[in-house]
């Protein structure tokens, strides 16, 4: 018996991101699913490494594990783009040092992280004040920023700094 069929351009025919997820994050796949509800884009999880307690040292640890970790998205995939999904790993490690770890695996597909992000919305939005609200202690948002004396007076408010340093056009003023 013949039945006819027709076959469709397969998984990810209109996008298909990579994105590598903390081991510990029990919420981003289903915020990833939300998102991209369009049955043509694809979003391929690898999952990192990750201690359950957040300090600099744990963090750059995940560093060594990054390009393992990207190594596990399917090589036959033309990714649109991977994200790091992690704000402090990206931060303490830093944007430049995670985009050439993910590279190792998958070497012409743009690179993205929370940061990263934030740095291009600003950009994009010609964004000069910022109201930022975050949950993390003050070394985490200042620890690449060079600020840690800040941190050390009691200050936390040096992201705008943070910002402004990797170029990004944010800040007080």
């Amino acid at each position: 018996m013949r039945l006819s069929f027709t076959t469709d351009q397969g998984n990810g025919a209109l996008a298909a991101f990579g994105l590598i997820v903390l081991q510990a994050d029990e919420t981003l796949e289903n915020e990833f699913r939300r998102i991209f509800v369009d049955p043509d884009v694809a979003c391929y999880h690898a999952r990192i490494p990750s201690h359950p307690q957040v300090t600099p040292a744990t963090l750059s640890r995940m560093a060594a594990d990054l390009p393992r970790t990207a190594g596990l998205l399917p090589a036959g995939v033309a990714f649109d783009a991977i994200a790091y999904a992690c704000t402090s790993g990206a931060t303490v490690i830093g944007q430049e040092a995670v985009a050439a770890a993910i590279h190792a695996s998958h070497p012409d597909v743009p690179v993205t992280d929370p940061i990263t992000a934030v740095m291009a919305a600003c950009r994009a939005l010609r964004a000069s004040r910022l109201g930022f609200l975050t949950p993390y202690p003050p070394w985490n948002i200042c620890a690449a920023a060079g600020c840690r004396k800040a941190v050390a007076r009691g200050r936390s408010g040096c992201v705008a700094t943070f910002l402004a340093n990797r170029g990004a056009h944010c800040g007080s003023g």
